[in-house]
């Protein structure tokens, strides 16, 4: 299949996403979901046709939503490896045209303390005993019975999921109550190019069609966490891209509904995008993703999350995390929530908090 990218005014844009029913995260009733996806699709496709939008675009955007169709139909049939191949096909094609890859690291001046990027982490705990930085890194890979399925990460296999807000992260793990002991601690990405040998990307999927519509609000755009920040409102390429996009974005932006349940359809292209990324690892290139939050409509404006997959290698027999997240990020020592009065003070102490160091 070969991507077009469509011809597209913001104009055009706007009148095609302004339609509630295209805004994401999406509940759906828990049937069959290539049926729920088809449904969806065809709605979208029939806006595209509404606004007039070229028929060779339309038609690309049609093989780019039948080709998620097979890939959900053939994973339900059992056939995980032709599910998956057939997925990295499309996704290799659309990685020639991102909606935004952002080089975390390999900068040549330094950041230091200005970094404006701070990423938080929590960890549910049994006691009040010290925890050490190592405690809330991933799970270590001797632990690994003790990981569930995530969203972008199967059972078994540790990632690193951080939040650029500590409530974005309590809601997350559901955390509602002062009672519960939980530690957290604030992240910064090494950017120093000669202390981290390998380029982190992020490949991004957290923008929703309603976050255009904010663009043009001076507030929201010189926010760190508003995607548009470094995007003019007349890059046009953003506009087309996102019609190719969309349709791989709504795949991942279902609320699950059930987390009791032991598989989730909702994370399979997820997972696959995670299984993507873990295969061009090596030791020169991570692609992690930053992605809004699918835990609820009201998460989702809460933040951005952002996941990195581990290696696989341990540093050594007794060291038990990955070797390249261990050099690509300093923390704080994990702080117990609870000790401070409402979640955003402690957020404004780990901010404030210059202790950092690799685990």
């Amino acid at each position: 299949m070969i991507i077009n990218i469509p011809n597209l005014t913001y104009d055009s844009f706007t009148k095609i996403f302004k339609d509630i029913n295209l805004t994401l995260p999406k509940r759906w009733d828990g049937g069959n979901f290539a049926r729920e996806l088809n449904s969806q699709f065809n709605y979208y496709i029939n806006n595209l046709i509404r606004e007039n939008i070229q028929n060779s675009d339309i038609d690309t955007i049609k093989k780019i939503c039948k080709k998620l169709i097979v890939v959900i139909n053939s994973y339900y049939d059992g056939m995980t490896n032709k599910s998956y191949k057939q997925f990295s096909e499309l996704l290799n094609q659309l990685y020639s045209y991102p909606l935004a890859l952002y080089r975390k690291n390999g900068w040549t001046e330094a950041f230091d303390q200005d970094d404006p990027l701070s990423l938080y982490r929590v960890r549910c705990v049994s006691d009040d005993k010290n925890y050490p930085r190592k405690d809330i890194f991933h799970t270590p890979y001797n632990l690994r019975s003790k990981v569930p399925t995530c969203r972008y990460s199967i059972a078994g296999y540790p990632s690193l999921y951080l939040a650029t807000t500590l409530m974005l992260c309590c809601v997350e793990l559901g955390i509602e109550s002062k009672r519960v002991k939980v530690i957290t601690s604030k992240f910064k990405i090494n950017r120093n190019y000669s202390d981290v040998e390998s380029y982190i990307d992020v490949l991004d999927l957290s923008i929703k069609p309603q976050d255009f519509f904010k663009m043009f609000n001076s507030e929201q755009r010189n926010s760190i966490n508003y995607p548009f920040s470094n995007v003019l409102p007349s890059d046009e390429r953003i506009y087309a891209r996102y019609l190719l996009w969309y349709p791989l974005i709504l795949c991942c932006s279902y609320i699950r509904i059930n987390k009791s349940d032991p598989f989730a359809s909702e994370y399979i292209i997820p997972q696959m995008l995670m299984q993507w990324a873990r295969e061009r690892y090596n030791r020169n290139h991570i692609i992690g993703f930053r992605y809004f939050s699918c835990a609820s409509e009201m998460a989702s404006d809460l933040g951005y999350n952002y996941v990195f997959p581990t290696s696989g290698n341990g540093i050594s027999n007794d060291n038990v995390f990955c070797p390249i997240l261990s050099k690509a990020f300093h923390l704080t020592n994990p702080r117990f929530i609870h000790e401070y009065m409402n979640i955003s003070e402690c957020q404004m102490v780990l901010e404030n908090d210059r202790d950092l160091d690799t685990i």
